[in-house]
């Protein structure tokens, strides 16, 4: 996973790329922005062995200040039949706004 954008200071904006292993069970990719206090989502299909190795989520825009835990979450269809979600995380920091 990797994080880019203007995330120095609130309200920031982050872009999320990832690196998705292909699988014929992947079903779907999401990525979670979790402060504590604050929470956003955004998922998108990833099927099979068809989809793009390469994820890239449109901008978070407007995320308020604080540390969060960014996480990077794949649903998968086992085998057996049983699903499973592998992650990745990563941890980011926004700081107030200047003079705020």
């Amino acid at each position: 996973m990797r994080v880019t954008g203007n995330f120095g200071m609130a309200p920031a904006t982050v872009r999320v790329s990832a690196r998705i292993a292909h699988h014929t069970g992947n079903r779907q990719v999401c990525v979670v922005f979790d402060n504590g206090e604050y929470w956003t989502m955004s998922c998108r299909p990833h099927v099979g062995f068809e989809a793009p190795l390469q994820v890239v989520f449109e901008p978070f825009r407007d995320l308020p200040e604080g540390e969060y835990l960014v996480t990077v979450a794949v649903t998968r269809l086992k085998d057996d039949g049983s699903w499973e979600s592998p992650t990745d995380q990563t941890r980011i920091r926004i700081f107030p706004p200047l003079g705020g």
